[in-house]
């Protein structure tokens, strides 16, 4: 494989980007996730709306599931609100919406055209995994065997994108947000901030434009890249963020999704893992395989941000730090039907900072699949010995982190399926374990640094067809619903403060309900359910009828859409009535 030329080199970003908007950083939101027993009518989110009012106000819908987000008002701790929602007989359980990190290790290396003599090749990381090779007969790598395929996606879910990069522009299959209440098609995206744009070099890991003479080469190759942003307008990458991104990659076509990103153990509880996994699961019942970051602490952290454990005080009310984990588990990397990933070096050892297995502990386990190249460097004079990839503004920065390591391996994924199309998502996990070799950070995963060039091979003689493995879903784990597959491209109303949330038209529609326009219904974006231009309790009934004719089926209640959606004046393909209108009828009415 023949090297691609840097064309600048430039600098990386504090671990959680780096900002100092992240120095406050919590796992913690002012939000909960409610998850009922069954899907929610309206009569049963008035009745909780007038119940806990007091607590909590109704925020939006988690796609395709049972929960609804909650946030609590000032004088409620999170603590308060989760024992108090937990009460209400419909509801199963309640979760904080935690924030995910993204899992990049800290260095400034600085700017360089070309390394210094006596370091690395540039792209070290793709020949340790066998990705290229020296020589095609005599020492081939995976390219040798195949450039991947377009037809093959891998959605990269983070903070967003350069999606005007040089060596990204056009590699997209879609920029898709998730950073709102619901998933929308975009026509270009940016990085979270000019200084921090993680997403941009972990898509470039996974799928850059190669063999281009440009830039870098990506592990996929000629893989397309589905882009979804879960980053809100802070940088925060919230869990109902995540489970609709999950959701929607599942339900577009994505063949594999990376997630570099994650929460220590200690910072998430049971019901979150529970209500995590079932998110994955739904991505792998619909044929995908999920990889992630396996976690940046695996050595002595103290005083690193991202391995901080969090306590919250319920009578000060006041979030701390009360230490510092080392060598936890990361969730979702240590989800079930999770290809979780260490990190090494470019010596092929673990690297310092990578969470890895410890079966002596009971409590970590051997829980990390397999290692890839994640990079080592502290400074400047060796930032060769780091991962590059894209970054803002048509640069290449160096980075390290399990968040590097993790990317590259869903683009060998990808390869797989481009080999074999119909190989199922747990053979192409298990080909990749197989297949690693077990010199590589010895010890540290169940299996050692991915071989992709004997992961091709494998996949290329492999037996598709065989079952997708089953899900495992834990107890008390929401149970996912009929998907929406159409997305509105319309404009929200430029009015502050009214309903503007990005919406998705129930499929399939129900007949006979049509949105007024303006015109007819100056107030409907305040709550004039019925368009008699006041808003009053009578508000309340053609509410409940038209939310319950979208969001329930007259067959057995079953759920045939999502409730967050546009109203396209005068049209019949959108209605206007959803979560945000029920709280504005609900508050305006009862004053």
């Amino acid at each position: 494989m023949r090297k691609i030329p840097v064309i600048l080199i430039a600098i990386i970003f504090f671990l959680l980007s780096g900002k100092e908007i992240f120095a406050a950083y919590t796992p913690y939101t002012n939000e909960v996730i409610v998850y009922f027993k069954n899907q929610p009518n309206a009569s049963m989110l008035s009745a909780m709306g007038t119940e806990q009012e007091n607590i909590v106000t109704l925020s939006h819908a988690v796609s395709d599931t049972n929960a609804m987000v909650y946030t609590i008002k000032a004088d409620t701790t999170v603590p308060e609100a989760i024992s108090q929602l937990k009460q209400d007989p419909n509801v199963e359980t309640v979760i904080p919406n935690y924030r995910f990190q993204k899992l990049t290790m800290p260095n400034d290396p600085g700017i360089a055209d070309t390394p210094a003599a006596g370091k690395p090749r540039k792209q070290w990381n793709m020949y340790q995994l066998k990705l290229a090779g020296t020589d095609s007969v005599n020492d081939p790598g995976g390219w040798d065997l195949t450039s991947g395929s377009s037809d093959v996606v891998v959605a990269v879910i983070d903070d967003g994108v350069n999606s005007s990069h040089e060596d990204l522009s056009g590699k997209f299959h879609s920029l898709v947000d998730c950073s709102g209440t619901s998933c929308l098609t975009v026509n270009s995206m940016s990085p979270f901030s000019p200084t921090d744009d993680h997403g941009s070099h972990v898509a470039g890991l996974a799928a850059a434009a190669t063999n281009n003479g440009k830039g870098i080469a990506g592990a996929g190759y000629n893989s397309k890249i589905m882009m979804i942003k879960v980053a809100g307008s802070d940088g925060s990458m919230t869990f109902d963020a995540v489970v609709n991104a999950l959701h929607y990659a599942g339900d577009h076509g994505a063949r594999v999704i990376n997630m570099s990103f994650g929460i220590l153990e200690e910072n998430i509880d049971t019901d979150g893992k529970n209500e995590l996994q079932a998110g994955v699961n739904y991505a792998w019942g619909k044929g995908a395989l999920p990889v992630a970051a396996a976690g940046n602490c695996g050595s002595n952290t103290q005083g690193v941000e991202a391995c901080a454990k969090y306590f919250y005080n319920p009578v000060t009310r006041q979030i701390t730090i009360i230490g510092y984990a080392t060598n936890s588990k990361f969730y979702p990397a240590a989800s079930q039907n999770v290809l979780s990933v260490a990190a090494t070096k470019e010596d092929g050892s673990l690297a310092p900072y990578s969470e890895h297995n410890d079966g002596s502990n009971s409590a970590i386990g051997n829980w990390i699949s397999v290692a890839a190249p994640g990079g080592d460097c502290i400074s400047e004079q060796d930032m060769e010995y780091c991962v590059l990839s894209t970054y803002g503004n048509n640069q290449y920065h160096y980075m390290s982190g399990t968040s590097m390591a993790s990317p590259q391996v869903a683009g060998v994924a990808a390869l797989l399926f481009a080999v074999k199309s119909d190989l199922t998502n747990s053979q192409a996990k298990q080909i990749i374990e197989d297949t690693a070799n077990s010199s590589i950070a010895a010890g540290a995963t169940n299996k050692g640094g991915v071989n992709a060039l004997s992961a091709v091979r494998t996949a290329q003689g492999a037996t598709p067809g065989a079952p997708t493995a089953t899900p495992t879903v834990p107890a008390g784990a929401a149970t996912a619903t009929p998907t929406v597959t159409s997305v509105p491209t319309v404009t929200p109303y430029p009015t502050s403060g009214q309903a503007v949330l990005p919406r998705q038209p129930p499929s399939p529609y129900p007949t006979g309900v049509i949105c007024p326009s303006l015109t007819s219904c100056p107030r409907k974006i305040e709550g004039d359910a019925n368009c008699d231009g006041q808003i009053t309790l009578e508000d309340i009934t053609p509410w409940a009828a038209n939310y319950d004719k979208i969001v329930i089926s007259a067959q057995g209640g079953a759920p045939v859409g999502n409730p967050n959606f546009y109203c396209l004046e005068g049209e019949r393909v959108t209605h206007f009535i959803d979560m945000l209108d029920f709280e504005v009828v609900r508050r305006n009415a009862l004053q």
